[in-house]
């Protein structure tokens, strides 16, 4: 456990939200839609206008079942807690499969973990150790 300010940082603790919508594509697969980066003023000044696309990013099983639960009201650990229950063996080690999971949707910003920024230094070194 990490301290700042004599506030530990727990990790599993945190409640991951999503900040994109997502539709199911087929049994228990998501495909999440992120929205295409705004253009400049100046490009969009000059480049007529074209139709909004998304980016469709499809997750495997095991991803879409974290998707699933990242509403922002279950931790991570009720998340890893789930996913033993729901996959047993096929998961292991769920908790560690659970954390980088949840480490690599935060940093594509697919989720919010609900961190400051100086917190979030401590997100990725807490869990590079494993």
């Amino acid at each position: 456990m990490i301290r700042q300010n004599s506030k530990p940082l727990n990790f599993f603790e945190l409640k991951p939200k999503q900040l994109y919508p997502s539709e199911l594509v087929e049994k228990g697969k998501v495909v999440v839609l992120v929205p295409e980066p705004p253009q400049s003023k100046l490009v969009e000044w000059f480049m007529p206008k074209k139709n909004k696309t998304n980016t469709r990013v499809k997750l495997d099983i095991l991803g879409s079942f974290v998707w699933d639960y990242c509403d922002g009201t279950m931790t991570i650990k009720d998340i890893s807690d789930k996913m033993k229950q729901e996959y047993g063996p096929i998961a292991e080690p769920v908790d560690l499969r659970v954390s980088r999971y949840i480490q690599q949707l935060h940093s594509h910003r697919f989720i919010d973990v609900g961190l400051k920024n100086e917190r979030k230094s401590q997100f990725y070194q807490k869990n590079k150790r494993g």
